[in-house]
């Protein structure tokens, strides 16, 4: 095998990985601690309004933006704003791969930016919705419109 192979561990084995979530997650702290503790080039892409707190390994970047959500009044201008913003920052970064941990704010931001290829990784609760919940009063049994359709 040459220089640089998987089997040697080289250099030219490893990603520039951009991550975009909740900076104090646990959850996400654990998946860029792993990464960059393998060799690979781990940035946090996080919005300017969010303090990261210690204790992140040395090797992790932080990157910032301005999220479409700053101010939690979206807008169209906002919309305009974060999407110029955050697409500044991959161009900085210029990662192989983005990953955004949670569906709703960071799966926006990810489709939102255009850059491929993504990933949206989900933790449940960002994707779960309870039967009884207002947003699904028709599919609950008993109501005028019916049983579910899926």
């Amino acid at each position: 095998m040459s220089e640089g192979s998987a089997a040697t561990g080289g250099a030219d084995d490893r990603l520039r990985l951009a991550f975009l979530g909740d900076p104090n997650s646990v959850h996400l702290r654990l998946w860029v601690s792993f990464l960059a503790g393998r060799g690979h080039r781990v940035t946090m892409l996080v919005a300017k309004d969010r303090v990261v707190e210690p204790g992140l390994p040395a090797s992790v970047a932080v990157e910032q933006f301005t999220s479409f959500a700053a101010g939690r009044r979206v807008t169209p201008v906002s919309l305009v704003k974060g999407r110029r913003s955050l697409r500044r920052a991959l161009a900085r970064v210029q990662p192989d791969i983005l990953n955004a941990h949670f569906l709703t704010v960071h799966g926006w931001n990810a489709w939102m930016s255009g850059f491929h290829p993504y990933v949206v990784t989900l933790w449940g609760s960002d994707i779960f919705i309870h039967p009884r919940s207002h947003a699904w009063p028709r599919c609950w049994p008993g109501s005028p419109w019916g049983q579910p359709t899926w």
